[in-house]
């Protein structure tokens, strides 16, 4: 899965939360399996270049064991300040699976989804669609331009 960065839409991005006088920093947390490592952290790098606060699983900064990795990232995503929960999915390479989404991170879409967060997956749905589809995820096709971080969520 390929994320590539286009100039005149980060420029753009930046002029227009540069002019922004209602914005406020964006907390953004970043859920994914371990196998998309490369793209979360291309995208939180992305991300934080254009201003905002993005948070990304523990297990993927330290030698973390399960079950502590998810209470935490449980506890970035329950945070007041998160804004948006942005999964990260894609397919897996050498099979049929597309826009993948692992049990860990399905739970962590319910989870986001009971705390009232804005929740975006990065591709399409995955094979769960009924249920994303009823707690209101949207689909960014590969468009960060998608996530609504523009100063309009009504967290502000």
């Amino acid at each position: 899965m390929a994320f590539d960065l286009d100039d005149q839409e980060l420029e753009y991005t930046r002029k227009f939360l540069k002019n922004n006088p209602f914005k406020k920093q964006k907390q953004i947390v970043l859920c994914g399996s371990r196998r998309f490592k490369s793209t979360i952290l291309k995208i939180q790098e992305h991300l934080s270049r254009l201003g905002y606060r993005v948070l990304i699983p523990e297990e993927l900064k330290s030698n973390i064991n399960k079950k502590n990795a998810t209470r935490i990232h449980f506890d970035k995503i329950a945070d007041p300040k998160t804004d948006i929960v942005l999964v990260i999915n894609g397919n897996i390479e050498d099979t049929d699976i597309e826009n993948y989404i692992g049990p860990n991170t399905f739970a962590e879409i319910a989870f986001a989804f009971y705390k009232n967060k804005d929740i975006y997956l990065l591709n399409d749905l995955y094979n769960c669609q009924e249920e994303l589809e009823a707690w209101n995820v949207k689909c960014c096709k590969g468009d960060l331009n998608k996530l609504d971080i523009g100063g309009n969520n009504e967290n502000n």
